[in-house]
């Protein structure tokens, strides 16, 4: 979760094709992988905004983000919320 992920890394990883994986996955979970790694995602960035002092740029890039405002519009999706006015809440 912690860098870039790609589909096919993980379609390989179980001999499968990206398209198979991808139907595969969303069948065992009822979700897309990517928006189940998003959600993991900001589930522990939640988490780090609570327990440390990281700015939230650094925690985006731990979390695996590349990109801030990306961070920040995922962040919202999930948590009805800015990841600062999180923090603050907490």
């Amino acid at each position: 979760f912690d860098r870039k992920v790609y589909l096919k890394e993980w379609a390989d990883l179980v001999n499968m094709t990206e398209q198979s994986f991808s139907r595969f996955f969303k069948k065992m979970m009822g979700r897309s992988f990517f928006t189940c790694l998003n959600e993991y995602r900001i589930n522990i960035a939640s988490r780090m905004l609570i327990d440390t002092d990281w700015s939230v740029a650094e925690i985006s890039l731990k979390c695996g983000y590349d990109s801030l405002p990306f961070f920040h519009k995922q962040f919202n999706k999930y948590q009805n919320i800015s990841p600062l006015r999180y923090r603050k809440q907490f």
